[in-house]
């Protein structure tokens, strides 16, 4: 049955991803500031300019800590829904 998702997870789930994504491309050295990853999302992805991109969210906003802690709550909580699904195939890919 369906269940109420409130929107503070749906953001979660949403953006936090891509911010990971964004840390991901700094570690591997594909850009050298958080703000470069920005710059592409507002004008190459057409992510809102007033929002600042999604980096600069993350870091002024939700803070590091959160952002690591509410990764790797979504990555179990759908782990165990993928796992308890026999008809998928096992993947894991769930780390943050």
């Amino acid at each position: 049955t369906a269940r109420a998702i409130p929107d503070e997870e749906i953001v979660e789930r949403l953006f936090f991803p891509l911010i990971n994504e964004g840390f991901k491309i700094l570690d591997e050295g594909h850009a050298v500031r958080s703000s470069d990853i920005d710059v592409v999302y507002i004008f190459g992805y057409g992510f809102p300019p007033a929002k600042g991109g999604p980096m600069f969210y993350a870091e002024n906003y939700v803070g590091l800590p959160k952002l690591l802690e509410r990764l790797k709550f979504h990555a179990a909580e759908t782990k165990k829904k993928v796992e308890a699904n026999k008809t998928l195939l096992p993947v894991d890919y769930f780390e943050p």
